[in-house]
């Protein structure tokens, strides 16, 4: 796990070179179905995060293999943390091939991810779920999320990662 999350503090520091090598260290097809594993959500979710902006399409279908499994589940950080739901994870996982399939699930998985987000007023992860509906250009229910509006909605909520990632769309 910690190589995982070096390779993720790497890529937030602008290394994605470094970030590569650390993660290409990682096989999603037999790391995240290790069952014993206490952190396998911790795991899942930034190898998700890795494949995604490393794009790492070779780890689109064994984590999407998993992540199919479990998009319902609430992903937490010990017993503290929330870190979004499976159904996050599952869309970038399902947009990594680059398939018109893929994309299409992708945008499902968004809009449950969304629409949980929502229900439980989990404010940062419905703003990743926009987000990520932004990146792919679609919406749900034909509304496309504006990214000057997450990033303004972001920043308010202290989210600067989130807020740099839209306008970076826009």
């Amino acid at each position: 796990m910690w190589q995982l999350l070096h390779a993720w503090f790497r890529v937030l520091d602008g290394d994605e070179e470094g970030a590569r090598e650390l993660a290409l260290r990682f096989d999603p097809a037999i790391d995240l179905n290790d069952g014993m594993r206490q952190d396998r959500w911790v795991v899942a979710a930034t190898t998700t995060l890795l494949a995604q902006r490393l794009q790492l399409t070779n780890w689109a279908k064994p984590l999407t293999d998993y992540l199919a499994h479990h998009a319902n589940v609430a992903v937490h950080l010990g017993q503290t943390v929330f870190l979004g739901f499976g159904w996050h994870y599952l869309a970038l996982a399902e947009a990594l091939d680059g398939s018109a399939e893929g994309r299409h699930a992708a945008i499902d998985s968004l809009g449950a991810a969304l629409d949980a987000s929502t229900r439980i007023e989990a404010k940062p992860w419905a703003l990743f779920a926009e987000l990520e509906l932004a990146r792919l250009g679609a919406g749900v229910d034909e509304a496309r999320p504006d990214p000057a509006s997450i990033a303004d909605r972001a920043e308010a909520l202290g989210c600067t990662w989130l807020a740099t990632e839209a306008r970076a769309l826009s």
